[in-house]
């Protein structure tokens, strides 16, 4: 996998189903697509989201410094994801001080806990295959860390399906995954979703990872019908 080809572009595609537990027991799937440009300078960052079964698309544009938002941290740019080390060693302290970080602001997980939801955050973002293949010696290597075999995803894909202790994350209550599912050949997430909703009101419980997510060339126009936020 270290091996793999880096992948070349001058944005990164980043496209999700989400299906979303309302506070009413209703279940919704949302699409969302995102593509950070590689030179913010020369580039908008563009994102529009559309709720299955509703007319509403909803898109945005700004220039800045593109981000990705991983959901352990705050923002983390693309110039930060880069710099990631490939090292099992230096990647855990990298990860020590983002648990640090996320203990200023007021979590008190212990890192034994956050590594774990920290891992699995590390493997959505646009990493190089060597950089992936330490995020997963990593994950592989913890005791709470279940591989069950080959599934299918929602878009019927064929994955590896690794499982988390449950109790790993019942600190947060944004989207809770202790199952994802991974391509074999790559790494990388094809979808991730929660056993049990630990959180009252509206919960994403389930995210699948679409194809064609990644780095390309091509920019898109913004899907028909959609009102612009920003």
């Amino acid at each position: 996998m270290a091996r793999l080809p880096v992948a070349t572009g001058r944005y990164w595609h980043y496209s999700v189903t989400v299906t979303t537990r309302r506070k009413n027991g209703r279940m919704e799937v949302g699409r969302r697509e995102q593509w950070f440009p590689r030179d913010h300078s020369a580039d908008p960052v563009l994102r529009w989201s559309r709720t299955e079964g509703k007319p509403d698309c909803r898109y945005s544009r700004h220039r800045g410094v593109p981000g990705v938002v991983p959901l352990m941290v705050a923002t983390m740019t693309l110039k930060d994801v880069a710099a990631l080390p490939a090292g099992e060693e230096e990647l855990r302290k990298r990860l020590r001080a983002l648990h640090a970080r996320n203990r200023e602001l007021g979590s008190g997980r212990s890192f034994e806990q956050f590594l774990p939801y920290g891992l699995g955050q590390l493997l959505t973002l646009p990493l190089r295959p060597g950089q992936r293949a330490a995020v997963l010696r990593l994950l592989a290597a913890l005791p709470t860390t279940d591989v069950r075999g080959v599934v299918r995803d929602p878009e019927g894909r064929p994955g590896l399906e690794v499982r988390t202790e449950p109790e790993s994350w019942r600190f947060f209550a944004d989207l809770a995954s202790d199952v994802l599912v991974l391509d074999q050949s790559s790494g990388e997430p094809l979808a991730t979703s929660a056993r049990k909703a630990r959180a009252a009101g509206d919960v994403p419980v389930a995210v699948t990872y679409l194809p064609g997510n990644g780095w390309t060339d091509a920019y898109p126009a913004v899907p028909e019908g959609c009102r612009r936020l920003s």
